[in-house]
């Protein structure tokens, strides 16, 4: 594995809404390489739509 110098390091993610999205990978990935994680949204309430639901399957 290779050694990023990421452990203990401090990182702010912005856009953590998605779950699927850019921000949520990022964290993820920065989380596997031991860095500490300061998590930021806005929360926006809308109807919920269910064309808008593009869920990834496995």
């Amino acid at each position: 594995m290779v050694e990023y110098g990421l452990k203990d390091k401090v990182a702010l993610i912005t856009g953590m809404n998605n779950p699927y999205g850019i921000g949520a990978t990022t964290a993820l990935a920065l989380a596997r390489e031991g860095a500490k994680l300061v998590l930021v949204y806005k929360r926006i309430h809308r109807p919920f739509d269910e064309n808008k639901n593009h869920r990834i399957s496995a």
